[in-house]
């Protein structure tokens, strides 16, 4: 009876050692958003792995930004058209739950998923073109401005009980500021520059970002607690625009493109260090980066030889493609990775 007794003891370690070695060994999941075209119209799409699904029908044109995955949740935001009107959107397992009851001007560009509060950023559009940076709670709108003048929402991050939020809005001079809003308040980073991304690290908030001047050529910016530091593209001549970061250990990463005569270049930079993703590539973009352990991911596109652009991520520096129609175009705005623990 003992020996039984230790035979059953020692299986059930056997079986509980399998079990967590497999749990701790399983490949993340990874998520990119963007769209897919189907004819003429963009498809707000995410992918799963490379596995695409659509949010809309094709009936209209839309087109996913941002997502999170939240255990069995998965939260996109983005557009779709109402006629002519681009229409703030987000899904929830790819349900749509408005954000307005009627078809107004605006964007929904960054989510940010708390336990069981959701938030996102965007701008709505009015008269003159002006627009109003605002964030949603659960559905309820906050203004960020005053709507007298052009100002955008684009990243969002949410840390206890503060609620950060950057992009940027237009001067009386007509130039763009960088904006930081904390709980609502208003900070200029720099005058003539724009903030694209925001990623907070025990207490350091960072932000990427551009300098939006004549002689701003070669150089993207980013500030560390308000505290500006640029960055070039080597050899490559060209506008730089800054579009993710996430800092990783005392790595800083940015990824955004270079805009030369000749087309676009994806670059990533580590601490300064730029990195071309596809020398050989016509064109291709990079829109937002995460890491995992010592891995990085960064979501973006390329144009392949036919001109269309296929989405894709690259893991360490070595891209993977969607799986998608070749005579189709798609694009990705942004990557989650979620990982098993």
């Amino acid at each position: 009876m003992k020996s039984l007794q230790k035979k059953i003891i020692l299986l059930s370690l056997i079986i509980s050692t399998l079990s967590f070695t497999k749990s701790n060994t399983q490949l993340p999941d990874i998520y990119l958003c963007g769209y897919e075209s189907k004819g003429a119209k963009k498809i707000a799409t995410y992918w799963k792995n490379g596995i695409a699904t659509y949010l809309t029908d094709g009936s209209s044109d839309a087109e996913a930004f941002s997502m999170v995955v939240e255990g069995n949740n998965i939260h996109v935001v983005g557009i779709e058209f109402s006629g002519y009107t681009p229409v703030a959107k987000y899904w929830k397992n790819g349900i749509s739950i408005p954000l307005y009851e009627r078809a107004i001007t605006s964007f929904a560009n960054s989510i940010e998923v708390i336990g069981n509060d959701v938030y996102i950023c965007g701008q709505e559009y009015g008269d003159k073109r002006n627009s109003t940076a605002k964030y949603w709670k659960n559905g309820i709108p906050t203004n960020l401005s005053n709507g007298e003048s052009m100002a955008l929402a684009l990243s969002i991050k949410v840390i206890g009980k503060n609620i950060y939020v950057t992009g940027y809005e237009r001067t009386k001079g007509n130039d763009f500021a960088a904006k930081l809003w904390r709980n609502g308040i208003s900070t200029t980073l720099e005058e003539n520059s724009m903030a694209k991304s925001l990623f907070i690290l025990k207490n350091n908030v960072f932000i990427a970002g551009n300098e939006d001047r004549k002689n701003a050529n070669n150089y993207g910016t980013y500030w560390r607690n308000g505290v500006p530091t640029t960055f070039n593209t080597g050899k490559v001549t060209g506008r730089v625009i800054s579009r993710s970061m996430t800092v990783s250990g005392n790595d800083i990463h940015i990824v955004g493109n270079v805009y030369t005569n000749e087309g676009t270049v994806g670059f990533h930079w580590k601490n300064g260090i730029s990195t071309n993703l596809d020398p050989q590539a016509s064109s291709c973009e990079a829109h937002s980066i995460l890491t995992r352990n010592e891995d990085v991911y960064i979501g973006g596109y390329t144009t392949n030889k036919k001109g269309n652009t296929i989405a894709q991520y690259w893991k360490n520096g070595v891209p993977i493609s969607v799986k998608s129609d070749p005579n189709s175009s798609s694009k990705a705005f942004c990557i989650f990775i979620e990982t098993y623990l």
